[in-house]
């Protein structure tokens, strides 16, 4: 879609015929895009719920000179709003199993020492993946990637314990 037909019809995104119109055109994209930024979390359809919700509610949208760019560019900040709430671990535990904990110390005891290093700045330090980026001087893309990983790495670790 050109910017010129975009623009007019977000302007007047409260016609349904305009809002199906970007819709039809860009929810697809919203949800592929999402799903394939945030590897496994599928959270494409929840991201593309936001975008749409604030096309509704701000009625002075800037003119967008590349819609598809800004677009893709709202997937990637809503994206990471919901990355960032989406996983919650106890600083002291994590639960293997209703009846058997074992403490964080000990689980990460498994990882080598730049994936414990991670998982502790994060979760018994308290800093953000975007400050573990910056104190391990990469990009906070790689950190939430390896961030990912190892925590991926832990499930299945625990996962295995349980069934022992």
């Amino acid at each position: 879609m050109k910017a010129k037909e975009f623009n007019k019809l977000l302007k007047a995104i409260n016609l349904e015929h305009n809002f199906n119109k970007i819709y039809v055109e860009y929810y697809p994209l919203i949800v592929r895009y999402t799903n394939y930024l945030y590897r496994g979390r599928k959270i494409g359809k929840d991201v593309a719920q936001e975008i749409f919700t604030y096309f509704l509610t701000h009625e002075n949208l800037p003119y967008v000179n590349h819609p598809t760019a800004w677009i893709k560019t709202l997937c990637k900040n809503i994206g990471s709003k919901h990355i960032n709430t989406d996983v919650q671990l106890d600083e002291s535990i994590i639960a293997t199993t209703v009846n058997e904990q074992v403490p964080l110390k000990e689980i990460i005891e498994i990882l080598p020492s730049d994936e414990k290093e991670i998982i502790e700045l994060k979760y018994i330090h308290g800093f953000t993946l975007k400050e573990i980026a910056e104190i391990k001087k990469r990009s906070y893309t790689a950190v939430l990637k390896h961030h990912y990983r190892i925590l991926k790495k832990l499930e299945k670790f625990l996962s295995k314990k349980s069934l022992n």
